[in-house]
């Protein structure tokens, strides 16, 4: 569902959380925040981040997750034009599966206090395996962070009450004067390539072959044809 000139952000940004489950199935920081952003802490590429679960529901529960992209995207301080944020759950696309309600939040800097509310309705892709919810800002907004909470969490019979995310996105455009640099658009520099190598190579061999057509003309007693269009024997 992301546009052709959009770029994901988050790989690798810093995370935060209202809680975090270290037991039972998410042992030995196997569901830690930071998993929803990058798939180095496990070779399998598991990227969840699980709540703790509690049990029974209290009944105004709410859970958070924070993204901050501006550590790793300096450009404005981090502060780019956002144009999509994508979220998928733990097990989402299982059967029977039902997401817990939830809203996004954008902060302008990093170290706001207050933040952005987006009313998006969230669309989901049909051919889309792993269930992605994307929310789509028309006009970019710009942000250096967001927030996602969660309320209405579904109770599970052996745990209780939590929300488990698996990967969350952040999508800039390219063609942004302040995307990142590192995202240069492959075509470009090929473009870029070719036209050093044509002023490199392609003007020194014509000049190479201009000179020996003269020093062949000279020795054949004949002149080069010039600007006139003719040529002259000697």
């Amino acid at each position: 569902m992301p546009g052709a000139d959009l770029v994901n952000i988050a790989g690798g940004a810093a995370t935060a959380a209202s809680s975090t489950w270290n037991q039972g199935p998410c042992a030995n920081e196997t569901c830690i925040s930071e998993r929803v952003v990058d798939v180095k802490f496990d070779p399998s590429g598991s990227t969840r981040w699980a709540s703790l679960p509690q049990k029974p529901c209290p009944a105004k529960q709410s859970e958070w997750i924070d993204v901050d992209w501006s550590q790793v995207q300096t450009a404005s301080e981090g502060s780019l034009p956002i144009s999509q944020v994508a979220l998928n759950y733990y097990q989402g696309n299982k059967p029977g599966f039902k997401a817990p309600a939830s809203n996004l939040f954008l902060f302008v800097h990093h170290n706001d206090t207050t933040t952005i509310p987006v009313d998006v309705q969230p669309l989901t892709d049909a051919d889309d395996e792993d269930l992605f919810y994307y929310y789509s800002l028309m006009p970019p907004v710009k942000a250096a962070k967001l927030r996602f909470r969660f309320t209405d969490l579904v109770e599970d019979p052996e745990f209780g009450c939590f929300v488990s995310v698996d990967e969350i996105k952040v999508f800039t455009s390219l063609s942004s004067e302040s995307a990142p640099a590192s995202e240069v658009n492959g075509l470009s520099i090929g473009l870029i390539v070719v036209l050093v190598l044509f002023v490199a190579v392609g003007i020194p061999a014509g000049v190479f072959l201009y000179l020996r057509q003269r020093q062949l003309a000279r020795r054949m007693g004949t002149k080069i044809l010039g600007t006139d269009g003719e040529s002259e024997s000697r």
